[in-house]
């Protein structure tokens, strides 16, 4: 038997808001996320440090010439590119606490140049946007006066 008595508080702990989304309608892309997850704003400074560091570091690398490099020096350039292209995944998974990369980027990587941008930017950038929309629409259901009439009412204040 528990030494512990139960205190039940009503939170429901256990209301999922992730939500599975079909990626551009593709059912074989589906990503679970939770686009109403306040915590992302504890994730975006040490997300964003990490991104740009590491899109610094790639930048670095397209200033190398492969051409004139012997077999180890080419070999040591791949290994860079692969670490860079492991960590941005990390980071927007981390930023997003999703498996954002495996299911929208697949194989492909993250510093594909598309229209003048890369690949990762478009993607922190449209889920940034769900995000805010998401948030705002939650936030606006959201009482603040009942909330604090509640508070006041049990602090003493009327």
């Amino acid at each position: 038997m528990a030494d512990f008595e139960r205190l039940n508080l009503g939170l429901n702990q256990t209301i999922n808001t992730k939500r599975k989304y079909a990626i551009d309608g593709d059912e074989s892309k589906i990503l679970e996320i939770d686009l109403q997850d306040m915590a992302i704003m504890s994730r975006i400074k040490p997300a964003m440090e990490r991104i740009n560091r590491i899109k610094s570091n790639w930048q670095d690398l397209q200033d190398i010439d492969p051409e004139n490099m012997s077999d180890e020096e080419t070999e040591k350039l791949e290994a860079a590119y692969d670490k860079s292209e492991r960590e941005i995944r990390e980071a927007i998974d981390y930023l997003f606490d999703a498996n954002v990369c495996e299911v929208l980027l697949g194989d492909m990587s993250a510093f594909t140049p598309v229209d003048g941008r890369l690949k990762y930017d478009i993607v922190i950038s449209a889920l940034s946007e769900q995000y805010e929309s998401r948030i705002k629409k939650e936030m606006s259901k959201f009482d603040v006066g009942k909330v604090n009439k509640k508070v006041q009412k049990f602090i003493g204040k009327k």
